[in-house]
């Protein structure tokens, strides 16, 4: 903040050398103005309302307030490009390939955008990592560093990201140092493993982590994700006798109407059945209100961590996705690598405004290591083929590199476990939608409230 009111450079330039998760609203003094934008991922939450008929105010806000419509036509499941780049609704996320401006001329605001690269000022142009699709990007250290396997790369740079994102933690919430300090969203699933495993790695000894793991129900939490993260707890404790506190959180359907609501408002402007699936289990979960495995007292435990671990960005990056399978069954090499430079890029609209809404929630902050601008920048860096192999079978050909990073971690079972999504994993869609088969819901479908049974 001192550089941005005293520097001679320009406020882009100030925040162009910002990495990790931010947003900002800026007001400069000497020019009247207001400045908004956001990393390019969008990890922080940043939404702007024009004016329209309903709502003359110009508004930009970590959640939006007054004047949000809600969607009553159902889209036929059809969630196309097109329509992500062009957000219809009186709140939008604001793109993150520019900065904004916003000075006042009387009673009259005047919004200008100030693109970070003036060759790509469209956002869908926009790639400050380079692109899978443009072979002249990639530039592989392997060559100057021949004798590091690739792994032990990713691990070294995996462990600087999430180092610097364990460092300097703040209190916990109730100022008891027998708190944790941190808590990981875990599903015992390779992303949220690794993450774990780097984390004991970094953290003192002695300090204890709050693994977090949902599960929905109305008496039975025996969820496929309940299942494999206590599966991962066991694999943690064979290799850190760190105090790890697996905190089930075990969700009713009545709780998940009490919330319902206020989650729909959290997701806003994303209104599809997905988005809601998603974002209740992230909700409940960042909550954190639950009870530790281990505890014979069976007392109601609260996560007292401000800050969370979130592994998203590992699938997008690393092919973890059934589609990137069909991608590159259907249509090869080249159409998978659209696939992951699209997923990649879309982040900031489709999922990380969305999530840190729900996180923020309960007074907590997400942090994405797969997301740092070292870790993109090293695996874009990679050939595909050092990525994942869709000729070995699921468990192993899918983020094959990050399955190798694991096993260098000393985790076992979990290296081969494939992707399962948290709405089926956690059974979040069993219960917003009980009368449905799983393969029936549809998720680009637009959420009707009422479609919960």
């Amino acid at each position: 903040m001192n550089l941005l009111s005293h520097s001679n450079q320009s406020i882009q330039q100030i925040l162009k050398q910002i990495e990790g998760e931010w947003a900002i609203l800026f007001w400069e003094n000497n020019k009247s103005r207001w400045w908004a934008g956001r990393s390019y991922f969008g990890q922080r939450s940043l939404l702007i309302h024009l004016p329209n008929e309903s709502c003359s105010s110009l508004s930009i806000s970590s959640l939006p307030f007054d004047d949000i419509i809600f969607s009553t036509v159902d889209n036929n499941g059809k969630e196309d490009e097109e329509q992500e780049s062009n957000q219809v609704g009186p709140w939008e996320e604001l793109v993150t390939s520019s900065m904004f401006s916003i000075t006042f001329d009387g009673n009259n605001a005047i919004v200008e955008e100030h693109p970070w690269d003036m060759e790509r000022i469209n956002q869908e142009e926009y790639r400050p990592f380079g692109s899978r699709l443009n072979k002249e990007n990639l530039k592989t250290e392997l060559v100057s560093q021949p004798s590091i396997s690739i792994p032990s790369m990713l691990l070294d740079i995996l462990m600087d990201s999430v180092k610097r994102r364990v460092e300097n933690l703040p209190m916990p919430k109730n100022g008891d140092l027998h708190s944790s300090k941190l808590g990981i969203l875990f599903s015992g699933g390779i992303d949220s493993m690794v993450l774990a495993a780097i984390a004991n790695l970094t953290l003192p000894e002695g300090e204890s982590i709050d693994l977090l793991n949902v599960a929905f129900g109305n008496g039975n939490f025996d969820v496929p994700d309940r299942k494999t993260g206590l599966d991962g707890l066991q694999e943690l404790r064979a290799i850190s006798e760190r105090d790890w506190r697996f905190v089930q959180v075990n969700v009713t359907p009545n709780l998940v109407s009490e919330h319902q609501s206020q989650i729909q408002k959290l997701i806003y402007p994303r209104q599809t059945v997905m988005d809601m699936t998603i974002g209740a289990a992230l909700w409940f979960a960042a909550r954190g209100e639950g009870r530790v495995s281990d505890d014979i007292s069976n007392n109601v435990y609260i996560c007292q961590s401000k800050v969370l671990l979130d592994g998203l960005g590992a699938d997008e990056q690393l092919g973890g996705y059934g589609r990137h399978r069909v991608s590159f069954k259907n249509h090869g090499k080249e159409r998978l690598e659209m696939e992951l430079d699209l997923d990649i890029h879309r982040l900031w609209i489709r999922n990380l405004g969305r999530d840190d809404r729900l996180i923020s929630d309960h007074g907590r902050e997400a942090r994405f290591p797969f997301l740092d601008e070292k870790v993109v920048k090293f695996l874009h860096s990679l050939p595909i083929e050092e990525i994942c192999n869709f000729s070995e079978p699921p468990g192993t050909g899918d983020k094959k590199v990050l399955r190798q990073v694991g096993k260098l971690l000393g985790l076992t079972k979990s290296v081969s476990l494939t992707k399962r999504a948290i709405q089926f994993g956690s059974r979040v869609n069993k219960v917003l939608f009980p009368s449905v088969p799983s393969s029936k819901i549809n998720g680009s479908s637009m959420f009707q409230p009422t479609q919960n049974g």
